[in-house]
């Protein structure tokens, strides 16, 4: 067994202000499935990115991360649901010294990484509970992705 170290970017909190699905008008029948979910393909998953710096007289390791995700299908989809989340965290993180700029392109990196588990995670819950059964998010990387200007 091996010890488990500390990343170098931490999530520190997380929270949630908007959380929205809603069950589309669509036939049961017609929805699309891979495995036990409804399937992604053909669809517009969109998501943005907001990271917030620190001030000058504030700790330089301390990041506030929004990400947003959302997907509403075309009319013509069978998709079942509409659903819009954005998710806030707070991260620290100590690598690489001295260097802000990659320092943020690290964090919108690896922290919209963490976020979109969270997001994927209650997305799964809540869905569970609808009309049309649990929806799991695809899988996704961030290793390009460039804040919102």
């Amino acid at each position: 067994m091996q010890l488990i170290k500390n990343n170098s970017l931490q999530l520190e909190h997380y929270h949630f202000t908007e959380c929205v699905v809603v069950a589309r008008d669509v036939e049961f029948d017609d929805i699309q499935v891979e495995g036990p979910y409804p399937s992604f393909s053909n669809l517009k998953l969109n998501s943005t990115v907001n990271i917030a710096t620190p001030e000058e007289d504030e700790n330089p390791n301390n990041f506030l991360l929004s990400l947003d995700v959302e997907c509403v299908p075309e009319e013509s989809s069978s998709f079942p649901y509409v659903f819009k989340f954005r998710v806030e965290g707070i991260f620290e993180c100590s690598f690489p010294e001295n260097d802000t700029e990659e320092r943020k392109r690290f964090v919108v990196s690896n922290g919209s990484t963490m976020l979109y588990g969270a997001v994927r995670e209650v997305l799964i819950n809540l869905t569970s509970r609808q009309k049309y059964g649990p929806v799991l998010l695809p899988t996704t990387s961030f290793a390009n992705m460039q804040p919102a200007e």
